[in-house]
């Protein structure tokens, strides 16, 4: 019954050492692939903001254009007003009121443009936010599978060193 006990007493060491080493590899192959994925999503979003960006500057374009429009529309409604009046058009107040008007217009135009390409900086700085977070991540996921590895081996040492201690406990008698 003693030497059964050995042979049984070294095959779980033996089986337990090896299921706890392949654990760990699997684990380490699981938060790899985890961050594999965490990335892929992370890039994504970041698409997705670079996107954005572009379509925040096209908007400002758009509406930069509008607000052209719309300021050289007001300069003409003002000149045929006063025409209609009789007042010259190119001269004195009549002059100040339609530079006046285009210059607001213009002021207007400026800060809208600061504005979308602010909000489109915002989403270019969260992309490249977005692809360094990636980076890290998959770094992780490489660091996690080789801690795996490594922890397994530790495991497979560990085993061996008592499955080595119960042989000699089992067989020198």
């Amino acid at each position: 019954m003693g030497l059964l006990s050995g042979i049984i007493s070294l095959g779980t060491s033996v089986a337990g050492s090896f299921l706890g080493a392949k654990g760990q590899v699997d684990a380490g192959k699981a938060s790899k692939a985890n961050a594999i994925f965490q990335a892929r999503v992370l890039r994504n979003n970041a698409k997705l903001a670079d996107t954005a960006a572009q379509q925040t500057i096209q908007r400002g374009e758009v509406e930069r254009s509008l607000i052209g429009a719309e300021t050289r529309k007001t300069v003409g409604r003002q000149k045929v007003a006063l025409a209609a009046n009789g007042v010259l058009v190119d001269r004195d107040s009549a002059l100040d009121l339609t530079v006046e008007t285009q210059v607001v217009g213009d002021f207007n135009t400026r800060i809208l443009t600061q504005n979308y390409k602010r909000e489109a900086l915002n989403f270019t700085i969260r992309a490249a936010n977005l692809r360094e977070e990636a980076g890290l991540v998959e770094e992780t996921g490489a660091s996690a599978a080789s801690a795996g590895r490594v922890a397994a081996f530790g495991t497979a040492l560990e085993g061996a060193g008592t499955v080595a201690a119960s042989w000699n406990t089992w067989f020198s008698k």
